[in-house]
C-alpha cells in the first residue's frame, strides 16, 4: 500500500481542457483551485464545476464559449484497489467572471456529462414495439442518432411487450415517461430509477439498488491519528463522520396527502366501457417488496376510534387512470400487446417515490474516496443522545441508507476530497413498542354557535 499521510488525499491524472477552435490541449491543472461533481438519484446526468484562477488568459486565448471539452482522471494511490474518477465533460458555461488583479481573473466553468446535450439537440419521433427495457437500450446504444453513449450501461429486464410512440420527444424524457410504467422481470418491482453516476448510466429498480453490498459504514467518532502509517488507523479514520445532521422524519400531512401511506386507482377502461378499483395500504405493501430496514418508519396503531392506522385512508389521495385492457392485452392492436399495468405500479411507486423525495434522511460529511456514488447503500451508526432506559445505544436513525444526492469536492490545497451526500431510508432497523393506546385524544364537545342574519346568536 502507497504511503499515507492523510485521508481523503487524491491524485490528479489528468486535467485537460480541448477548446472549440481545436486548440492543442492544455494542462491547466495549476490554475484549478477548486472542482466539484455533483450526482443525483433523479438526475439524467453528472454535473461539474471547476474554479478556475487564470492567469494566462486562457479565456480569451482559448476563446472560450460553452463549447469546449474537459479530461479528468482523478485517483487514490492510498486505497489499495486504487478506485479512480475518470470522466469527460462538456463546458456549458462560464460564469462569475471576476478581476482578482492585474493579470489574473478568477471565473467557473460549468460543466455536464455530454449525453445530456445530446439528449436535448436531437428528437425521438419513432415507434417501438418491445419490452422497456430493449427499448432504453437502443435509444440509449444502438440507435446511433440519439444519445450514443459508450458508458457503461446497467439495464434491469422488464416484463411484457409493448407499443409506444415517441411524438418527437427529447431522448431523455421519453425514458422518464417509460420509467415509470416499467415492472421487473426479476423481482416485479415497478420502483425503476433512471439516472448516472460515477459508475455510468442506470435503468434499474430500488430492489436491485438494495441488493448490493454496502459500500461503506461509517460512525460517529473521535479524531483519529494515521500513525506508522498502519492500514487499520486510515481505515478507521475513512469511517468517521465528519459532520453529519438528521434532516427530517415523514411529514405525516404531506404522506397522507401524496398517497404514500394510503391511496386508491380508479381504472376505466375506454374499450369495454368499465372501471376497476385498487387500494394500496403502507402496512399492507411494506414488504412486497425489499427494503432497506427491516421495520416500517410508521406505527401500525388504531389513531381512532374506528380503529383505523394511518395506512387505513385510502381516499386521502385517489387516481383516475385510462386504460384499453381487454383480455389481459391492449385492445387498441391486433397484436399481442399488454396494456399499461398501472394498478400494478401507479399506486406503490408513488409511495415510494414519495419516501425517496422526502423520507428520513441524513447529510453527512466524509472524507472523500472515488468508489463511493450516488445509488449506493451505506451503513450508518449513530449512538443515542442522553439517557437508553434500558434500550440500544445506538440512536433510530441508525441503519442502512441510500445515497440520493453527492457532491465531491476536490481541494489542490491541501490536496483534500471531502463529501458531502444525503442518505434516505424507506424503513428503520427500531421496532416500535407500543405499551398503551394511541387514538386521538378528545376534549369535551364544545358549543355550537350560529350567527344570524342580523349578527344575533
Amino acid at each position: 500500500m502507497s504511503s499515507v499521510t492523510r485521508s481523503g488525499e487524491y491524485k490528479v491524472d489528468k486535467l485537460q481542457i480541448i477548446s472549440s477552435t481545436g486548440v492543442t490541449e492544455i494542462n491547466f491543472e495549476v490554475s484549478v483551485i477548486q472542482m466539484e461533481i455533483i450526482e443525483s438519484l433523479f438526475s439524467n446526468t453528472i454535473f461539474a464545476e471547476f474554479l478556475i484562477i487564470d492567469n494566462n488568459n486562457l479565456i480569451s486565448n482559448m476563446h472560450f464559449t460553452g463549447q469546449e471539452f474537459i479530461i479528468l482522471k482523478i485517483s487514490m494511490p492510498s486505497l489499495e484497489e486504487k478506485p479512480t474518477i475518470e470522466k469527460v465533460f462538456s463546458v456549458l458555461s462560464v460564469t462569475n467572471r471576476n478581476d482578482l488583479s492585474v493579470g489574473a481573473q478568477a471565473y467557473m466553468l460549468n460543466c455536464a456529462s455530454p449525453e445530456i446535450l445530446r439528449s436535448n439537440r436531437v428528437r425521438v419521433n419513432l415507434s417501438y414495439t418491445d419490452t422497456i427495457s430493449n427499448i432504453v437500450k437502443k435509444i440509449m446504444r444502438e440507435d446511433t442518432t440519439l444519445i450514443n453513449s459508450n458508458k457503461r450501461l446497467v439495464v434491469e429486464k422488464t416484463s411484457g411487450v409493448r407499443k409506444f410512440v415517441a411524438p418527437n420527444v427529447r431522448p431523455f424524457d421519453f425514458i422518464k415517461t417509460m420509467t415509470r410504467e416499467s415492472i421487473s422481470t426479476i423481482n416485479r418491482s415497478s420502483h425503476y430509477l433512471f439516472f448516472e453516476n460515477l459508475r455510468g448510466f442506470h435503468f434499474v429498480s430500488l430492489q436491485n439498488l438494495y441488493k448490493e453490498a454496502i459500500v461503506g459504514e461509517f460512525e460517529v467518532g473521535e479524531v483519529g491519528k494515521i500513525d506508522n502509517e498502519t492500514k487499520k488507523d486510515f481505515d478507521a479514520d475513512m469511517k468517521r463522520l465528519l459532520h453529519h445532521q438528521i434532516d427530517n422524519s415523514m411529514d405525516t400531512l404531506v404522506s397522507a396527502r401524496g398517497g404514500l401511506l394510503g391511496s386508491n386507482l380508479i381504472k376505466y377502461n375506454i374499450f369495454n366501457k368499465n372501471y376497476e378499483k385498487s387500494e394500496y395500504n403502507y402496512f399492507d405493501d411494506f414488504n412486497s417488496n425489499s427494503r432497506l430496514n427491516k421495520n416500517p418508519i410508521y406505527n401500525k396503531v388504531p389513531i381512532d376510534k374506528q380503529g383505523k392506522s394511518v395506512g387505513d385512508f385510502q381516499n386521502s389521495r385517489i387516481h383516475l387512470h385510462p386504460t384499453s385492457k381487454s383480455e389481459n392485452k391492449d385492445a387498441r392492436y391486433n397484436d399481442p400487446y399488454v396494456d399499461n399495468h398501472a394498478e400494478d405500479w401507479l399506486l406503490s411507486r408513488r409511495s415510494r417515490m414519495q419516501e425517496l423525495m422526502m423520507g428520513q434522511s441524513l447529510t453527512l460529511t466524509v472524507h472523500g474516496r472515488p468508489d463511493l456514488t450516488v445509488g449506493d447503500t451505506i451503513q450508518v451508526t449513530i449512538p443515542s443522545v442522553g439517557k437508553t432506559h434500558g434500550e440500544s445505544e445506538e440512536d433510530v436513525n441508525t441503519g442502512k441508507y441510500l445515497i440520493r444526492n453527492i457532491r465531491h469536492s476536490f481541494f489542490p490545497v491541501p490536496n483534500n476530497h471531502i463529501i458531502n451526500m444525503s442518505v434516505v431510508a424507506d424503513s428503520s432497523n427500531k421496532e416500535f413498542n407500543n405499551v398503551a393506546d394511541a387514538t386521538e385524544p378528545e376534549l369535551p364537545k364544545g358549543k355550537l354557535v350560529e350567527l344570524s342574519l342580523g349578527g344575533g346568536t
